[in-house]
C-alpha cells in the first residue's frame, strides 16, 4: 500500500523511477547493489527546488527535481534524471545527526540509460540534507563524491521551500 504527503509530483518520473526498483527480491533493481534476503522499497520522496551546481568529472549537469528512495535494509539513493537516464547516488549507510540534519555514507554511483543499461562506479563521499524538523521539507541536499572512472561528483541543490512528495509504501 502507498500513502502520499505533500503535492503530486510528475507521474512519469515518479513510474520510472519505481519501475527501476520495483522488485522485491535480493536484486531490488539494477541500481541498488544486491543484498542478502529479500529487499523492498520502503519510502520515495520527490523533492523540487534547483541545481546550484551539478558536477560530474568536468561536465556540468542541470536538474530541478531529486528522488530519494530508502529500502528495508536501510540503503538510501538520491536519483537525478540524466539525459534520458538516472544518475544514482547510493549509499548503504545513514545517519541523523540532528533533527533537521541527515547524512548519507555513498559507497557507489550508476548511471541508467533508457535502454536499461547500467554502468556502476566503486564511489566515496557523502550526502548532506538538511530539512525541516518534520523531515518533510528538503531544504539543501549537498553532495561530494570521487567515484572511479567518473572522478568528482558534485551536487548543490537547494529546495523549493516546499513540502516533499512523500511516497510510504507499506510492506503486504
Amino acid at each position: 500500500m502507498i500513502r502520499q504527503r505533500g503535492s503530486s509530483m510528475p507521474i512519469v518520473f515518479l513510474f520510472a523511477a519505481l519501475l527501476m526498483t520495483s522488485a522485491a527480491t535480493a536484486s531490488v533493481s539494477p541500481l541498488v547493489p544486491a543484498q542478502d534476503g529479500d529487499v523492498a522499497l520502503a519510502v520515495v520522496a520527490g523533492i523540487r527546488g534547483t541545481c546550484r551546481s551539478f558536477t560530474i568529472g568536468d561536465r556540468s549537469e542541470t536538474c530541478s527535481t531529486v528522488l530519494y528512495q530508502q529500502y528495508s535494509n536501510g540503503r538510501g539513493v538520491f536519483l537525478l534524471p540524466l539525459g534520458k537516464g538516472l544518475f544514482a547516488l547510493s549509499g548503504g549507510s545513514d545517519e541523523r545527526t540532528s533533527p533537521t540534519d541527515y547524512v548519507l555514507h555513498l559507497d557507489a554511483v550508476r548511471i541508467a540509460r533508457e535502454d536499461g543499461e547500467v554502468a556502476t562506479h566503486d564511489a566515496s563521499g557523502e550526502c548532506r540534507v538538511k530539512t525541516n524538523r518534520g523531515a518533510d521539507r528538503f531544504d539543501r541536499i549537498d553532495c561530494d563524491v570521487r567515484a572511479d572512472v567518473l572522478g568528482e561528483i558534485h551536487l548543490r541543490f537547494v529546495g523549493n521551500g516546499k513540502r516533499a512528495d512523500i511516497q510510504v509504501i507499506k510492506p503486504r
